[in-house]
């Protein structure tokens, strides 16, 4: 078991502690890279790369990928292909200059982060980052054959849901921001905003966003820039989930939706290969 607790681990352990048990106690890895999580890997390291090319700096894109792209055979050279797809619509959108004025030349895109939050050892490897600004991109709908919605709350969209979920919004640090409301409780923010919050806390960061890159059913993407500004208490409500999470841990009590014995009694059966198996299928 790790000896720490990422964001992946974070809203794992919240959403099914059983899917966090089996990853990161028993050390079985429940999902390999499908094709859609590979071109969302693959369509960040190029916008990683390109990103520090901004200011006047270099990356190995070819170990960015390596790293990134798990996904083997003829189907990681096309993942990769349409990863790079992504990027070019990414910049044909106009996202990416406005990106430019909210980064600065102190930019960072590979760093892995440490850090003591309320006595938990929390580690984190948000995708983008400066002294003002976390950053992480999302691609969704890829494979689906349909047009994906963004989700609420975005500050700037490159295509025509602009006026649906456009708030009002303020400018923070130069950096255009939500000034309505917080991140909704509700679809891919529930496992998103915890993410950022967490790495707004690992870097001491006011600002916190994301661009949810949306394919659409006809290859296009919409581009939806989200931007929020994190409050102190938004920070403690993540610290103390952080804490909790940690103590259950360290008494053992790994399935938090069960009593203590219950959790005892569940873990000990999914140790056995035959019931895992099980899991495996209905997880």
């Amino acid at each position: 078991m790790r000896d720490y607790i990422s964001p992946t681990q974070f809203t794992m352990w919240y959403d099914c502690p059983i899917k966090w048990y089996i990853g990161y106690v028993l050390d079985r890895r429940l999902f390999k890279q499908t094709m859609p999580m590979a071109v969302g890997s693959a369509f960040d390291a190029f916008v990683k790369v390109k990103v520090l090319s901004l200011f006047g700096r270099q990356i190995d894109g070819n170990k960015l990928l390596e790293q990134q792209v798990q996904i083997k055979g003829e189907m990681r050279d096309v993942a990769i292909a349409e990863g790079f797809r992504v990027f070019q619509l990414y910049c044909q959108s106009g996202v990416l200059e406005r990106l430019a004025r909210e980064l600065d030349e102190n930019v960072d895109v590979t760093g892995e982060l440490k850090k003591d939050i309320g006595g938990v050892t929390v580690l984190g490897l948000p995708d983008c980052s400066t002294k003002w600004l976390v950053l992480d991109w999302k691609v969704t709908g890829y494979g689906k054959g349909r047009t994906v919605s963004p989700e609420g709350g975005a500050t700037w969209v490159s295509r025509e849901h602009a006026r649906r979920v456009k708030p009002r919004t303020a400018v923070a640090h130069g950096v255009t921001i939500n000034s309505e409301t917080i991140a909704p409780d509700k679809g891919k923010w529930i496992y998103w905003y915890p993410q950022v919050v967490i790495y707004s806390m690992l870097l001491d960061v006011p600002l916190a966003g994301i661009d949810q890159v949306c394919y659409r059913g006809d290859g296009s993407v919409n581009v939806a820039c989200h931007r929020y500004r994190i409050s102190p208490e938004e920070k403690e409500h993540i610290r103390e989930r952080l804490v909790n999470m940690q103590a259950h841990i360290n008494k053992g009590h790994y399935l938090h939706d069960l009593s203590f014995e219950q959790s005892i009694e569940l873990c000990a059966e999914l140790r056995d290969d035959t019931t895992l198996q099980d899991w495996y299928l209905a997880l």
